[in-house]
């Protein structure tokens, strides 16, 4: 046995009792087993000697649901209702079953998609990652297979008030409340949206299929090795013709009588599979067979007339074998529409079908050749087969605990620990105070923590995952609960309440309002810079700008904005001495203690102290929220934005065609808040196929959701025409920055307003040479010298 390179796991297969469902799964779990790991398949009786044959453990379990799901030729909906109660009743009901007769708990579950209930519930209940088996068409935004089969069958669509839809939805309340789980979590484990997916074909035949992410992993058949076929051709020369409908709807006399007439008379050699049926007396042309693997056949065939299941289309594209498919059921007619479409084989219609007809679809396809299957069989075999869908499920495995990506490659790219991350699920992560939580990546799971109620962003509560800037003795050093006014540490109603207090202030409509003024402070600030010939641009521009703009707003006095901005500046930066920290936290409040005492005259925080329902202390810590992040943020979008453009100038002319997206896609391709944002679940809460428990911290890593490939095509690319909707630079949910408007209208201004004015800005030393701010909470650039 080949030494695991991590800890032996526990994996549970629950496949669809059919072989076309369990043999795409057997060299997977073959795999897993070399690799020194434990599987265990649950299965009917009918397959149960097959799986074992892996050297996995076997548990049986019976039920009817294979005579749940052969649909009529056509149903009414009430049909359509009664069938589907009764299939999702099977499923649900093996739960307890397999549970029962499982010897201990297994570390993750991978579940055939037609039997979901078992395997996203027992996940759930246990705590494990699942991981969702499709030998089948995957389903995503763009492609429903589900959809495809309502159109091709021709059956209704159950519409939502149908009773058998209201049925479904109690069934599975109670489903989930008898298994400990909360039953408002139905919709979110019916659809399984965020599963991670093995689909066993390869991606080019897949619908849509550049829509699907690294949640989405096609790795193509897996043949299992080694196994000693148990056909041969006859040697003589003959063409080669395959006959054979699969396992599910192989008793067809009829077709399999015209198969005879169209093929009797061929100087060919024909094989045939005839399953169940019985078959009329065969031409002496002909062999017939009530199985023969596919792979045993299809290396010396001619052409493959099949009734289009996947296994049999994969196992012809493995070999380059032309195609004729007879589609009888819906899921086959969507397969042999695709092939069409793709131009892989041909379609014979089955009902009606003549012996003339199938004779000329099978010298057509022997007459096109094999050349226009060349492409798909490569895309088979780089798909990865078994070893990729074994590392596949391995990595969902991997509970090792990292520490938080910090080290980058390049200046504009998230740190490069992120990279390998990309396309999984959460992973654990260490925290340098002690303790676990966990670390999102993908931009699905990330907009999933943020705008779930059940994630807290209570200061109190949050482990950080950075270690703290000066020497702690053990212990836990979360701050304490957030004081009145400081809405940023704090969740709903309190947090509701103070965003309502001020959320005037910083609507799309007071931000449009205040750019006369920023571009006014913008000019003046440039007007200084022209007459200097060089400069440092943040020292000049970027840091003053913003400050300008909040400070104005807000009616602070100009003779404390320095110090107020200098010591919040200290309190941004990762390592200080304990001394520096309390001397820049004194000041600020201090500081800010006095604005509030001594009265405001003007400003946005004057009304607000006219409002007199508002506390000194709220008023300072409301101050102290909107300038911490009011200042340091956008300052750095604007140097970091800046040194981007001044590396490429080329993008210069898309900056000015396009203020409002450049600005956009710089805030998604740069994401300054580089440690992201941390939450603590409430309860136990499933993200991405792992069990985040209550009073875990998550850490939503902005930079890294920004660039997900599933959601930003080429994400490492500065596209500053893409349509860049819906990115994460600015948080997303309740907690969504407040000040985002302001900070875009800044940003709107700035660009244009120093290109405009310099066209020639250039650095004025090498990229290399300017120090980044990865020592701060938010990134960016210390110092940019330029000149133009």
């Amino acid at each position: 046995m080949v030494t695991p390179t991590r800890a032996p796991k526990h994996v549970v297969f629950l496949p669809y009792p059919s072989a076309g469902h369990v043999t795409p799964t057997l060299a997977v779990a073959e795999e897993l087993i070399r690799r020194g790991h434990r599987v265990t398949y649950a299965v009917t009786p009918a397959v149960a000697a097959t799986a074992a044959g892996t050297g996995a453990a076997v548990i049986e379990y019976d039920t009817a649901l294979m005579s749940t799901v052969t649909p009529p030729a056509k149903w009414s909906d009430d049909e359509v209702g009664r069938a589907f109660l009764q299939y999702v009743s099977e499923i649900i009901g093996t739960t307890a079953a397999i549970e029962r007769q499982l010897a201990d708990r297994a570390d993750a579950i991978a579940y055939d998609s037609t039997v979901w209930a078992p395997g996203r519930v027992l996940g759930r209940k246990w705590g494990v990652p699942t991981c969702q088996l499709l030998p089948v068409f995957a389903s995503n935004e763009t492609y429903s297979l589900m959809r495809a089969q309502v159109d091709h069958a021709g059956h209704p669509e159950l519409a939502a008030d149908h009773p058998a839809v209201l049925a479904f939805g109690e069934l599975m309340r109670r489903f989930l409340a008898d298994n400990g789980l909360d039953p408002d979590d139905a919709d979110e484990i019916t659809t399984g949206k965020g599963e991670r997916s093995l689909v066993f074909l390869p991606r080019s035949l897949q619908p849509h299929g550049d829509t699907f992410g690294p949640d989405h992993l096609f790795v193509g058949p897996c043949p299992r090795p080694g196994r000693a076929p148990t056909w041969a051709p006859p040697g003589d020369g003959r063409p080669v013709a395959f006959v054979s409908l699969g396992t599910v709807v192989n008793d067809q006399p009829e077709f399999f009588r015209v198969c005879a007439d169209a093929l009797g008379d061929l100087p060919w050699h024909v094989v045939l599979a005839t399953g169940d049926a019985e078959v009329p007396p065969l031409p002496a042309n002909f062999e017939a067979h009530p199985w023969v693997p596919y792979d045993d056949v299809l290396p010396h065939a001619d052409v493959f007339v099949t009734q289009a299941g996947m296994g049999g289309i994969l196992a012809a594209g493995r070999h380059a074998t032309p195609l004729v498919v007879a589609p009888f059921q819906p899921e086959q007619r969507i397969n042999a529409a695709r092939l069409v479409e793709l131009g892989l084989g041909r379609r014979v219609d089955p009902s009606g079908l003549t012996a003339a007809d199938l004779r000329d679809a099978v010298r057509a396809a022997v007459a096109g050749g094999r050349a226009h299957l060349g492409a798909f069989r490569a895309d088979i075999a780089a798909a990865g087969g078994a070893p990729r869908a074994a590392d596949f499920l391995e990595s969902g495995l991997d509970d090792t605990a990292i520490d938080l990506p910090r080290r980058r490659a390049c200046p504009f790219d998230p740190p490069t620990g992120y990279r390998d991350l990309a396309a999984e699920r959460p992973r654990r992560l260490s925290f340098p105070g002690g303790g676990e939580g966990w670390l999102v990546t993908r931009y699905e799971h990330a907009k999933a923590v943020l705008s779930d109620a059940r994630f807290s962003h209570r200061s109190e509560l949050l482990a950080s995952p950075l270690p703290p800037p000066f020497e702690l003795p053990p212990g836990d050093h979360r701050p304490p609960a957030a004081e009145p006014g400081a809405f940023n540490k704090m969740d709903p109603p309190d947090h509701t309440h103070y965003r309502r207090v001020i959320g005037h202030l910083f609507s799309p409509r007071a931000a449009t309002d205040l750019r006369p003024a920023i571009e006014a402070v913008a000019s003046e600030l440039l007007d200084a810079m022209a007459v200097q010939g060089a400069a440092d641009l943040v020292r000049d521009f970027a840091r003053p700008l913003p400050a300008r703009v909040i400070f104005d707003l807000l009616g602070v006095p100009v003779e404390i904005r320095d110090p107020l901005q200098d010591n919040l500046d200290t309190i941004m930066r990762l390592q200080m001495t304990l001394e520096e920290l309390i001397d820049a936290v004194t000041v600020v409040g201090q500081l800010l203690d006095d604005m509030v005492a001594n009265g405001l005259s003007t400003g946005a925080l004057a009304d607000l102290a006219a409002r007199g329902d508002l506390s000194a202390v709220e008023l300072r810590n409301l101050a102290w929220a909107l300038l911490g992040g009011g200042t340091d943020t956008t300052s750095n979008m604007i140097s970091l934005g800046t040194f981007a453009l001044l590396v490429d100038p080329a993008r210069r002319a898309g900056l000015l065609s396009d203020v409002d997206n450049t600005v956009e896609e710089l805030l998604r391709y740069l994401t300054i808040s580089q440690f992201g944002a941390s939450r603590c679940a409430l309860e136990d809460v499933q993200v991405g196929g792992v069990l985040v428990r209550a009073g875990e911290t998550v850490v939503v890593s902005l930079p890294a959701a920004n660039r997900d490939a599933a959601r930003f095509p080429e994400p490492d690319r500065l596209d500053l025409a893409r349509d860049v909707r819906g990115h994460l630079a600015f948080g997303h949910g309740v907690h969504k920055c407040v000040g985002q408007y302001l900070a875009r209208e800044t940003l709107r201004v700035a660009y244009p307003a120093l290109f405009t004015r310099f066209p020639d800005l250039r650095l004025a030393v090498e990229p290399e040479e300017l120090r980044l701010r990865d020592d701060m909470d938010h990134y960016g650039v210390h110092e940019m010298p330029v000149t133009w």
